[in-house]
């Protein structure tokens, strides 16, 4: 079958991403020449997941390169599927404009390109201290605009807030953490803070995932 081995960024500014495929499969070569055919070429399609069609092709002529790197290819919330054709031509000189079409084989995994560069980027912002309550800490802070929708238009999905209660004691100590599932929640109580006469910084940091399975999140 084909196999779609991983999606990496290629120049961030653009947007786009490099596929890269391989297969693995026997041209029957044998089994053609036998037929009156030779092996003209593989015949390689990046197709979308939705409706099949055709993004971009190329064709691989030497039979035992089972590999290719599609370039420049879009954000796709959908993704895509990858389809490889073994394409013949007749030992016959007067019939070279014809092709016979052999096995075609999709990939089974789906791959949905996703942005890798996002450092500094869909941060929230107004980290604040909302309560004080004797050794209670109430957090609060304002979440990116659209933040959903926007890390979905280049491949992510939001994982979770990590929410760190930092000692202001001039080495950064971490003395409490925790983390927030949900995108909308936007404040966190720490709870049986030590009192602390260096006093409490707050970080919280977005942690996000690709939407493509088949990447370890």
């Amino acid at each position: 079958g084909v196999r779609l081995v991983g999606s990496e960024m290629c120049i961030r500014d653009s947007n786009k991403h490099n596929i890269v495929v391989d297969w693995v499969g026997d041209a029957h070569t044998t089994y053609v020449n036998d037929k009156g055919l030779e092996f003209k070429h593989y015949q390689v399609e990046l197709v979308n997941f939705t409706d099949n069609s055709v993004v971009t092709t190329t064709t691989i002529t030497d039979v035992n390169t089972k590999t290719t790197t599609f370039t420049s290819i879009e954000y796709n919330n959908n993704g895509y599927k990858c389809r490889v054709t073994n394409v013949y031509k007749p030992f016959d000189i007067n019939s070279s404009n014809v092709v016979v079409l052999g096995t075609v084989i999709t990939s089974d995994r789906t791959i949905i390109p996703y942005d890798k560069d996002i450092e500094n980027n869909y941060v929230v912002s107004n980290i604040i201290f909302t309560q004080l309550n004797d050794q209670s800490i109430t957090i609060g802070w304002t979440k990116f605009s659209n933040l959903a929708t926007t890390i979905a238009s280049v491949g992510l999905k939001f994982k979770h807030y990590i929410v760190e209660l930092i000692d202001e004691n001039g080495n950064n100590d971490l003395k409490k953490t925790t983390t927030i599932n949900g995108i909308d929640t936007v404040s966190h109580e720490f709870t049986g803070v030590s009192y602390n006469n260096n006093g409490y910084k707050c970080k919280v940091t977005s942690v996000f995932r690709p939407k493509d399975s088949g990447v370890d999140n």
